[in-house]
């Protein structure tokens, strides 16, 4: 086959001067019986009509628990029309298959664009791997250490000599996991805690425990979310926002709960319109000085639903992290290499 992208309206004027000369009357002439004249007239029909396809962009399509994408290309340019094809054998006298295109206008017929759109290409990127829960790091100081001695010191003084840096600033947890609700902690003071399907250290105790929580709150819903602490034995501490990414300390804590210091504690997450879908750090983090030990907690979206509490199951609006292309939330630091504040 061959194919001509010559001045096509050029030509074209050249129509009526082609008709009769030789090339003109080897196709168009009455004179010769084979082909006949219908089948000259088919064959030109058929050679004036061209096909072209228009392959729209490409759409980008990024797969995602939460979030995707569409990614669109440049505007493709309008289709040029081509002379394809090889003139027949009965149009020798055409010099080329330029001359028979022109010749093959005089049977009245039209050159014909059809212009057909394929399909859109669609490539599918795979989404992200999201976590849904928090992730959960177990801290089971021995005796003698820094972080077992201030716990000590919070037991005979009080909730307000607690330095988290000294409990977790740079310590490597006994344990870590990712948990899709909030533990009822129980068991012997004086054996290791055990608690989300692992166990304290041997010589540890759930006297002297600690157990820090980190995840993200995705709001699927405008309106408020509230954060409830109805009991703490010995201590829960709770931050949202950027406070609970790094520098987190008693001071900038949203809420503090210690035992028996009066009834519940609440603080609320204001959801606005542009705010929905946003991801919003938390963190909770329990420490316990002595005896069994409790640690409540409670998130409840604005149509009164418990998305995060005791024995809650995965929840879209809870994730640990995630991992892949378009992460709508990134990956925790190692526990140890936390930022924790005095």
């Amino acid at each position: 086959m061959k194919t001509s992208t010559a001045a096509v309206l050029g030509l074209a004027g050249l129509v009526a001067a082609n008709c009769n000369n030789n090339c003109g009357r080897a196709v168009i002439g009455t004179a010769r019986k084979v082909p006949s004249l219908e089948d000259r007239q088919s064959q030109c029909s058929a050679f004036l009509t061209s096909t072209t396809t228009i392959t729209p962009p490409t759409t980008t399509v990024t797969q995602a628990p939460i979030w995707n994408r569409n990614v669109h290309g440049p505007r493709q340019a309008d289709a040029v029309p081509t002379i394809t094809g090889e003139k027949p054998a009965f149009a020798s006298s055409c010099a080329d298959v330029e001359a028979y295109w022109l010749a093959c206008q005089c049977f009245g017929i039209t050159p014909t664009l059809v212009t057909e759109v394929a399909p859109t290409p669609t490539e599918v990127i795979p989404g992200p791997t999201c976590t849904q829960g928090l992730e959960f790091a177990l801290y089971a100081p021995p005796p003698g250490s820094a972080a077992y001695a201030n716990l000590e010191d919070a037991r005979i003084h009080g909730l307000k000599n607690l330095d988290l840096s000294v409990l977790v600033g740079g310590a490597v947890p006994a344990a870590t996991g990712v948990t899709p609700f909030v533990a009822t902690i129980d068991g012997d003071e004086y054996k290791p805690i055990e608690v989300y399907g692992v166990k304290g250290p041997e010589g540890s105790t759930l006297g002297h425990s600690v157990l820090d929580h980190r995840g993200y709150i995705v709001p699927a819903l405008k309106g408020t979310y509230v954060v409830t602490v109805p009991d703490a034995d010995d201590a829960v501490f709770f931050w949202a926002g950027e406070s609970a990414t790094g520098g987190f300390s008693a001071g900038n804590a949203a809420i503090v709960k210690g035992y028996a210091d009066g009834p519940a504690k609440r603080w609320e997450l204001v959801v606005g319109e542009g705010e929905v879908g946003k991801p919003v750090a938390v963190r909770l983090l329990w420490a316990n000085w002595a005896g069994r030990g409790v640690v409540e907690l409670s998130v409840v979206d604005p149509e009164g639903r418990v998305v995060l509490g005791q024995r809650t199951g995965k929840n879209r609006q809870v994730l640990a992290g995630c991992e892949g292309n378009l992460a709508p939330v990134g990956k925790w630091p190692r526990w140890e290499d936390e930022v924790v504040g005095v």
